[in-house]
């Protein structure tokens, strides 16, 4: 079982993943595949701040009783 800060880690090493391939997709003058890798990294960047915007960052801050510092 991963903790939530593994899953995160990974969540956004993927999203690395995707920049890369869009990157290389440019560099070598792929536009269609730059944008289909684009919408892909797109998509997983928007969950990944959902989930922290709604999920990780409340908690954080229930829990932690501070608001107002890293997460806002």
């Amino acid at each position: 079982m991963s903790t939530i800060g593994q899953y995160m880690t990974r969540d956004h090493r993927r999203c690395d993943r995707l920049f890369a391939a869009v990157e290389e997709a440019v560099a070598e003058g792929d536009w269609a595949r730059a944008a289909e890798i684009f919408r892909d990294f797109v998509q997983g960047m928007e969950r990944h701040f959902r989930w922290e915007e709604e999920l990780l960052f409340p908690a954080f801050e229930q829990r932690s009783g501070i608001t107002g510092g890293p997460t806002d």
